[in-house]
């Protein structure tokens, strides 16, 4: 039996899954530490990936591909090289794409489409059916940056309460001071995991209407970057029936936020397919695409 390797990385976490060419997983494990080498650095992301693929060693020789999505690596950088010297090292047939490509074909199988990125960051891609892609880089706001935000708003005395006493609660270190720098904040779980606790408030909760006109303009900003990208893009692949739109990211699991964006952009273009999956997994995403490089 031969294999196929797909790994997912971002500022969080490390995902590696082993599947046969009928894309069934045979195994599968994370390692809870960050790998984007812009804020984890190059020398913990090579150990990382050493240290997982060491754990797969028993595949190495019967291993048909390999591609790995981490995060900060989508384009040409000083750690793509780096990078993939490791994974060729395991697997010749290896490909370093980002975080971004896997996000999109963990949902769609399509060739062309935009994926729309907001979890701890925050970017939006357009994939030509050619293979290359335009780049809107911090479209709009990500998990880090709805935290910063309100944490913000917090110490100008913006929020009212009871949303005061909902952040108080859900993560303090926004609202105690103890975060002085920008860096404080990417790195604080607090903050990545605050749109998980937005996601739970009801719309008739009185601490979701005094925090709501901070979610309404992060869901404006990713709303009118989208309406441009599909307006100038979404017609370039005349082939298409309807052209995929994936978000991706835990953002998008607050249903009043992704609604906000989804609504009006469904009204205006009844051509355009966007889907949000919440149980879709980049690593799969990743396997398919190392199955692609064997076909």
């Amino acid at each position: 039996m031969t294999y196929f390797v797909g790994i997912d990385g971002g500022g969080s976490k490390i995902e590696f899954a082993v599947s046969d060419h009928e894309l069934h997983i045979v195994e599968r494990f994370r390692i809870e530490q960050g790998v984007n080498p812009w804020h984890s650095g190059i020398d913990q992301t090579i150990s990382l990936l050493h240290e997982g693929l060491n754990r797969l060693e028993k595949y190495r020789s019967e291993t048909d591909g390999l591609v790995a999505g981490i995060a900060g690596c989508f384009n040409a950088n000083q750690f793509r090289q780096p990078i993939l010297n490791v994974l060729r090292s395991f697997c010749a047939n290896a490909d370093l794409v980002g975080d971004l490509p896997t996000g999109f074909r963990a949902v769609s199988n399509a060739k062309a489409g935009i994926v729309a990125i907001a979890g701890s960051g925050s970017s939006a891609v357009l994939f030509y059916s050619t293979g290359d892609h335009y780049l809107y880089d911090a479209v709009g706001n990500g998990g880090r940056d709805v935290g910063y935000t309100l944490a913000k708003a917090f110490e100008r005395g913006q929020i009212a309460e009871p949303a005061k006493s909902f952040l108080a609660d859900k993560a303090p270190s926004l609202t105690n001071g103890s975060l002085e720098k920008t860096a404080d904040y990417y790195h604080s779980q607090e903050v990545r995991e605050l749109p998980r606790h937005l996601a739970a408030l009801h719309e008739d909760d009185p601490a979701f209407a005094a925090i709501k006109p901070w979610i309404d303009s992060a869901a404006d900003r990713w709303r009118f970057k989208l309406y441009g990208m599909i307006t100038k893009f979404g017609g370039v692949e005349k082939e298409l029936d309807t052209f995929p739109v994936v978000l991706n990211g835990g953002l998008w699991k607050f249903e009043y936020f992704r609604q906000q964006v989804v609504n009006p952009l469904r009204a205006e273009f009844p051509h355009v397919h966007i889907v949000f999956d919440p149980a879709a997994q980049p690593v799969i995403g990743a396997l398919r695409m190392a199955k692609d490089l064997t076909e």
